[in-house]
């Protein structure tokens, strides 16, 4: 297999510097360039008829995503994620309904919808209570007061209006999810093929923090649901909550999710 990185913005023939390290690791003649503002495979190792092409890099839209499938395909490769593939995995109305009670409960909406229409939704769908907003890949953890948390229905126009500032021209929706308490660190599980093949703590958690008690049972719950996204490189991000059950924080593509430290990916698969 051979895989393509994100070129760099100072040195546009070199790897882009946050995944360099990750590139060394992998043999020279096995890494290829994409450039994604131009939208082009750069010529350095570019793939060849018959090869499958792995994508590790930024998150990319799914027009983007689309466009570096479809450079592949024209040098006769074959991605090895598929374009509907990433839809499915990386963004949360691909994969919702598939991970259907192991995830707190979300409505999917336009990201212009009227505030009195959402409130109707969320309140048809996960009635009053406390929820959290984001966009369908992105959050806004970083100002969790104001445009994640809504603390009650009265105070979801104010929420999401804040988020709309912060994903407008980024998101082209945008999700209301159940509150659950959930503890602040999580497990990231990497899944190739549909086997989950590491569990590692999430780059943005504590390490060895939480209790893994029952995990084993909730993975291979896990595992039914993610057969049935049918998407060969996956990432699922879990935690508990206060009561103990384990949880489905998100889903995403193992193109673009974040690797802990001293993890690379030939932990993941041998070369093919």
């Amino acid at each position: 297999m051979r895989f393509v990185y994100p070129n760099s913005l100072l040195n546009p023939k070199a790897v882009d510097e946050f995944f360099a390290d990750e590139a060394a690791a992998v043999d020279g003649p096995r890494v290829a360039l994409w450039d994604a503002a131009e939208g082009r495979l750069l010529e350095r190792q570019l793939p060849v008829a018959g090869e499958t092409i792995a994508y590790r890099g930024w998150i990319l839209g799914k027009d983007g995503y689309r466009r570096l499938a479809d450079a592949i395909e024209a040098k006769g490769a074959t991605p090895w994620v598929s374009a509907d593939g990433y839809a499915r995995s990386q963004f949360l109305d691909g994969w919702i309904d598939a991970m259907e009670g192991v995830t707190p409960r979300s409505v999917v909406a336009p990201l212009d919808i009227p505030d009195e229409r959402l409130a109707d939704m969320v309140a048809d769908r996960l009635g009053d209570g406390r929820y959290v907003v984001k966009g369908l890949s992105k959050s806004a953890k970083d100002d969790w007061a104001n445009a994640m948390y809504v603390s009650s229905p009265l105070d979801l126009p104010r929420v999401v209006g804040n988020l709309r500032e912060r994903i407008s021209g980024e998101e082209d929706a945008l999700v209301v999810r159940e509150f659950v308490p959930l503890l602040a660190d999580e497990l990231r599980l990497w899944w190739v093929e549909g086997a989950c093949v590491q569990t590692r703590n999430h780059p943005q958690s504590r390490p060895d923090v939480l209790d893994t008690t029952e995990l084993d049972g909730f993975v291979r719950v896990l595992g039914e649901r993610v057969a049935d996204l049918a998407v060969p490189f996956v990432t699922t991000d879990v935690t508990r909550d206060q009561d103990g059950r384990w949880w489905l924080v998100e889903v995403g593509s193992g193109c673009v999710s974040e690797m802990p430290a001293g993890m690379g990916v030939d932990d993941l698969f041998a070369p093919r």
